[in-house]
């Protein structure tokens, strides 16, 4: 990072920086009404990297797919390269795998209970978009 002399600025140490801006998902929402078209949420935000402190703030308006046809494909994208893997996935696989992870985690909690320990209360309630 270098100092620089700001011409007439008045912001107090001024510098130019060089880092990573770049746009994420930092929430997904599935609601699951039963017997009716699952909706999926999904709620952005801006990231911003410099110097190896990141800051984010989230992202006005949110993605909205109502999840009607659960046979509908999309591109398979690696995580780490952000390139297609050439793979194709459904909506009903990962509906699938997150139920399957629902049912875990579950157990898991229920078994908890059971031992007599304490289960971990969300820490911010879920938003709820219909007014």
């Amino acid at each position: 990072m270098t100092t620089t002399a700001s011409s007439g600025s008045q912001n107090y140490n001024e510098q130019t920086a060089i880092g990573r801006i770049w746009q994420r998902a930092h929430r997904v929402v599935i609601n699951n009404p039963y017997n009716q078209t699952p909706i999926l949420e999904i709620y952005e935000e801006k990231a911003v990297s410099i110097n190896g402190q990141t800051m984010t703030q989230p992202l006005p308006g949110v993605i909205v797919e109502p999840v009607a046809d659960m046979n509908a494909e999309f591109e398979v994208i690696d995580v780490s390269t952000g390139r297609s893997t050439g793979a194709k996935m459904k909506y009903a696989e990962v509906y699938t795998a997150l139920h399957s992870l629902y049912l875990h985690l579950a157990k898991q909690r229920d078994e908890q209970v059971q031992n007599g320990n304490q289960v971990a209360l969300p820490t911010e309630p879920p938003l709820n978009l219909e007014g």
